[in-house]
């Protein structure tokens, strides 16, 4: 069962938490599980192909950066693109003006 919280204890939580990443839905905090050998892989191909492709003016990060889709949404996306200077201001750990978003699916 989640747990609920602010995103401030939320925040908290992933600053101590080493081994595991949490999302951050609508106050609800849900753990995330680990990927196989396939997801990593495809997740590093998306995270070059676009590292590639979008120039200096952007950057490209894995899922070790959280993006903030909303206010209340902080997830872990596995390749997240950012083209807005502030992002490099911010929080080192996230991303508040993604451009794209990836997610690799896995059965």
């Amino acid at each position: 069962m989640p747990q609920f919280m602010s995103v401030a204890q939320w925040r908290e939580l992933e600053q101590s938490s080493h081994d595991i990443k949490h999302e951050y839905i609508d106050g609800r905090v849900y753990a995330m599980s680990g990927g196989s050998r396939n997801h990593g892989q495809v997740s590093s191909n998306a995270h070059h192909l676009l590292e590639d492709a979008i120039g200096n003016d952007c950057y490209a990060y894995n899922s070790d950066v959280a993006a903030r889709l909303s206010s209340s949404r902080y997830t872990y996306p596995d390749v997240t693109v950012t083209c807005d200077e502030r992002d490099s201001a911010t929080y080192e750990t996230e991303v508040f003006s993604p451009r794209v978003i990836v997610e690799v699916l896995s059965p």
